[in-house]
Formats: structure tokens, sequence, C-alpha cells
């Protein structure tokens, strides 16, 4: 009977760990729930919308806000200091 690639290459493997050791090669115990992804952080737009953080975030929403104005609108300044001054100041700065 010939044997699949498949299961050879799965002997192989269980082989390898029988001589090596558990540690060489660590094999996943049944029951056990596979690891669960790591949240993607997020960012706020500057039109108020939420992005995935990263390369391109909202690149069509007028780019990422700094700081959340009082009057609830957001700026993408570069500098703390005057930030929302026509806003009536800033409620939070996003990026600190």
């Amino acid at each position: 009977m010939k044997k699949s690639r498949f299961v050879g290459q799965s002997l192989a493997l269980l082989g390898l760990a029988c001589l090596w050791g558990a540690a060489a090669a660590p094999l996943a115990l049944a029951g056990t729930p596979p690891a669960a992804p790591a949240a993607a952080a997020t960012v706020t737009c500057s039109d108020g919308a939420s992005s995935t953080a990263g390369k391109g975030a909202c690149s069509h929403h007028g780019g990422v806000a700094t700081a959340k104005c009082k009057d609830g609108s957001y700026t993408k300044t570069k500098s703390h200091s005057g930030a929302c001054a026509k806003h009536g100041g800033v409620a939070q700065f996003l990026d600190s």
C-alpha cells in the first residue's frame, strides 16, 4: 500500500519529535483552543470616523486626528499649541 505524501510527512515529524523530545517540536494538544488573534489598534480620523491603525489609515477621511475639540470637531495639527483655538479649546489629545 502506498502512503500519501501528507501521511509520510506527518510520520516523519512525529519521529523527529520523539528523537528530540517534545520541547524541540511542540505539538498542539487535542481539545486545546487555538490562540486568539490580537485585536487591531484603531485610530480616529479627522472627520470622526474610526480606522484600523497602520499605513493608509484614514486616507479617505482627511488623515489621522491628533485632538478632539470641545465643540466635537477633530483636528490633525502637528503641534498641541493653538490646537482647536477656534473651536472652544481641546477636549482630549488623541496622540499622547
